[in-house]
């Protein structure tokens, strides 16, 4: 009977170290992926910047700020629009998308649309 209780208690003490040692493995993964996932973020927030700042057609930025949709995070949509807005300072279409982005441009949008309501 000695022996049994010695040897249930050898598998549990295993069990419990294969149990910590994946749980670690799985955490150490996760946490290189998420480091994956940034490094992507930020070399897609380059190549935007990039090409923004190269653009001169404020509607052909706006045009690929929706076509990117959801897949695109906030800030390459935010890259894109007030790079339109530089660009098209007085399209009061842009200026509304601007002003999501910039709260300093709402009251440009009463000046460019008297109508415009929020």
């Amino acid at each position: 009977m000695h022996n049994r209780v010695w040897f249930y208690l050898f598998v549990l003490i295993v069990i419990g170290a294969e149990i910590s040692y994946l749980v670690g493995i799985n955490s150490r993964t996760a946490s290189e992926i998420e480091l994956l996932n940034q490094a992507a973020e930020r070399q897609s927030v380059e190549q935007i910047e990039n090409y923004a700042s190269g653009q001169t057609d404020g509607y052909k930025l706006v045009s690929l700020s929706k076509k990117l949709g959801s897949d695109a995070s906030a800030k390459v949509h935010e890259i894109l629009v007030l790079r339109a807005y530089e660009l098209e300072p007085t399209d009061r279409d842009i200026t509304v998308l601007a002003s999501y982005f910039d709260a300093r441009l709402e009251p440009k949008i009463t000046e460019l649309d008297p109508l415009y309501k929020k």
